[in-house]
């Protein structure tokens, strides 16, 4: 299992805020090469953290699933205006 955080950030100045709870349900039905074990999302103004705990097989087939992981839940939840950032180590 690979702990791995991701960020989301606001490309719209105006987009609408996200639902922390859509987003981890998004999260948490979402697979790839890595399954999601565990989710847990905050919502700043400006930003929303990830964490994702992945099980993959290697620590990079985990960073590279959790960028589209994210991307596929945004986009599950029709909220526009926000971006994944590239996951942190």
């Amino acid at each position: 299992m690979h702990l791995v955080t991701v960020s989301l950030g606001r490309e719209v100045p105006n987009a609408a805020m996200i639902d922390s709870d859509a987003l981890t349900e998004a999260l948490m039905a979402t697979t790839d090469v890595a399954r999601v074990e565990h989710a847990r999302v905050v919502v700043h103004p400006l930003r929303v953290d990830i964490v994702l705990f992945l099980l993959a097989p290697s620590y990079s087939d985990a960073i590279y699933s959790a960028r589209r992981i994210c991307q596929r839940a945004l986009d599950s939840t029709l909220v526009t205006g926000w971006a994944v950032g590239f996951p942190t180590a």
